[in-house]
């Protein structure tokens, strides 16, 4: 490093040069070491000063270094020049893989796992967990580098969807033929069967080449002559509707049998299949084997051990019954994640899915099963889970409550949406005592559509046999914030569930929630959660007291009447009092109001953000606000 020197040839000079740059010392810094440079002059040499200088002898100033810095920075400079010219300019390639995936993540999303438990049940769909809804647009970053083209094909081809029909199937065929490579990518492979449209006239001569020229099909003579000419594979009417041509063009869709063994041949490492039957008036169910003259009992499907996730979507397109399910679940012998989705509530539904819970595949750790996913109020759908069947003299149905109690040990997660009451925990506890291992329960989440009717078992005073009767009637069978008989079953449901809490030691989020959307006020509709040791939602003074006796470490985040009463009091209390939640509360750490003899319109009850926490004789408020 070069040195520099200072000299001053006059003493003199030297000693009023000194005194007229030299500043008074500067404060005591606040570090404890000192600053080892001098503090800087805090002003600039005025002209004056220059002037009386002139005709004296300042010295002489000579700078001696040892070594000349001009010519030191000159090298530096020429070496740095060289080494950036020898060096190769940085690139987008240049930044690490895992840095490169997270900027393709900002724009195509978050690439979810495809392994079972991966995917939350909680509000998300599994159909577009993986999927990018503009990937088209953004398929050109391919381009950029062959790093990214890689990158991005398997963020495109991750999540594919084909149509089920066999003009789809030759087509995806084709595809995967000519670029075989992609077919390592696909880990979601989802079908889509149009059992529900492609409407065409009888008359349409190129979907029906056996139509002449001066041919046309009316009403009165479409069958006759449609006799008349050939059978043609694509033309087949279908078995169970054989004068029915609103829905003619389903039976171009593809068979079960066609779509699993096209992903046993193109798609080995998928892991995530997803079926779409759809949903229309007299739609005509998906058929899982070609249609032969003389079928052989014994087909089954192409087994597909790779699958891990299992997503049905419109199932009343799918299986009616269950025999249909067990053909399906033969050839998925590893599937550990099951969707089940339809969108109105029928009564064979839920007869199926009875049948399956009581024969659950012993692999199967999450489930998700949705009765309504329409949310319909068709009147002819309400009523009792109640064991019964259609025909009187035909077996009697468990109670698919129960059902669901009995598997629910064994799971890790349940999604349930339907008609549900208290029996579910009932049948849970029923099967904890039977089970040796300790239950997986992790999530559990449940949406009511409605509770089923209150059930009481009595003694028959003459034969002494238990009778059991359903208390409500039909008031019990519809739901809503105002319909008392519901909130009460839903008060029941709640106050099960914090009971069976010490008995579930895993458990550590549990929802139930009721959806009305055509409610007064939605934000009312009464809901629990638990996360953690976190409560929110609906409370009254019992399960208070028992959530405080069987898990103290869980309380609710505040205690509050979730409406806003005019000219009432309105009093709320934390979780954090020991009071609140312990069992020696008082009546008034219960956050009771006081509601005064006038209330006012219903309008100003409803509160105007979503309650953390609704007392249950509020809806008798409500419901006695709106004249119900």
């Amino acid at each position: 490093m070069p040195v520099q020197e200072v000299v001053l040839d006059n003493p003199a000079a030297a000693q009023d040069l000194q005194g007229r740059h030299s500043v008074p010392p500067s404060k005591v810094s606040r570090s404890d070491v000192a600053f080892p440079l001098m503090t800087p002059r805090k002003r600039a040499p005025s002209v004056a000063d220059a002037l009386e200088q002139v005709g004296k002898t300042m010295g002489v100033l000579t700078i001696r270094g040892t070594d000349s810095p001009v010519q030191n920075t000159e090298t530096a400079n020429t070496n740095e020049f060289q080494d950036d010219t020898s060096r190769p300019p940085m690139s987008l390639s240049d930044l690490p893989l895992e840095v490169q995936g997270k900027v393709l993540d900002f724009i195509f999303g978050d690439m979810h796992s495809v392994y079972a438990g991966s995917t939350s049940l909680r509000g998300k769909s599994v159909s577009s967990l993986m999927r990018h809804p503009r990937r088209k647009a953004v398929s050109d970053l391919a381009l950029v580098s062959p790093t990214w083209r890689d990158l991005v094909q398997e963020r495109i081809y991750r999540h594919i969807k084909i149509k089920g029909t066999r003009a789809g199937l030759k087509e995806s065929e084709e595809f995967f033929c000519n670029h075989s490579h992609l077919t390592r990518l696909v880990r979601h492979i989802e079908f889509w069967v149009p059992v529900w449209g492609d409407k065409a006239s009888l008359d349409d001569r190129a979907l029906n080449p056996f139509l002449g020229p001066g041919l046309l099909l009316d009403g009165s003579n479409a069958f006759h002559q449609l006799a008349n000419f050939p059978a043609h594979e694509r033309d087949l009417i279908p078995a169970l509707d054989p004068l029915s041509f609103s829905f003619k063009l389903c039976v171009y869709s593809a068979t079960l049998s066609e779509i699993f063994a096209h992903i046993n041949c193109f798609f080995p490492h998928a892991r995530v299949f997803t079926l779409e039957g759809g949903h229309c008036k007299k739609s005509n169910m998906i058929r899982q084997f070609p249609q032969t003259l003389f079928p052989n009992p014994k087909q089954r499907l192409e087994p597909l051990p790779n699958i891990r996730t299992f997503a049905m979507r419109g199932a009343w397109n799918i299986m009616r019954e269950y025999t249909h399910w067990a053909t399906i679940e033969k050839a998925l012998p590893n599937v550990e994640e099951w969707h089940c989705g339809y969108a109105k509530p029928r009564y064979e539904a839920d007869v199926t899915i009875n049948e399956i819970l009581s024969r659950l595949p012993s692999q199967l750790r999450h489930v998700n099963i949705s009765l309504d996913g329409m949310y319909s109020k068709d009147p002819t759908t309400l009523g009792s889970s109640f064991p019964g069947s259609p025909n009187p003299h035909g077996p009697q149905i468990q109670h698919l409550c129960e059902s669901l109690g009995q598997v629910l040990p064994h799971l890790e997660s349940l999604s349930f949406t339907g008609k549900v009451c208290e029996c579910l925990w009932t049948s849970a506890i029923s099967a904890l005592s039977l089970r040796k291992e300790e239950p997986r329960l992790k999530h559990l989440e449940i949406v009511v559509k409605s509770c089923c009717r209150q059930r009481v078992t009595e003694r028959d005073p003459d034969t002494g046999e238990p009778i059991t009767h359903e208390l409500g009637g039909v008031i019990a069978d519809g739901a809503g914030i105002t319909n008392l008989v519901f909130i009460k079953a839903f008060e029941r449901l709640v106050l099960k569930t914090v009971e069976a809490l010490p008995l579930f030691p895993s458990l550590e989020y549990v929802r139930i929630r009721f959806i009305d959307l055509d409610s007064p006020c939605t934000l009312l509709n009464p809901y629990w959660l638990l996360e953690k040791t976190r409560v929110y939602g609906i409370w009254n003074e019992e399960i208070v007291e028992r959530l405080g006796e069987l898990k103290p470490e869980v309380g609710y985040v505040e205690l509050g009447d979730g409406i806003e009463c005019a000219g009432a009091s309105y009093h709320k209390r934390s979780s954090s009092n020991p009071a609140s939640t312990g069992p020696g509360a008082t009546a008034d750490g219960f956050g009771t109001v006081a509601v005064s003899t006038s209330v006012g319109s219903s309008c100003s009850l409803y509160p105007k953000s979503k309650p953390k926490s609704i007392k249950t004789s509020s809806y008798k408020v409500v419901a006695e606000a709106r004249g119900q």
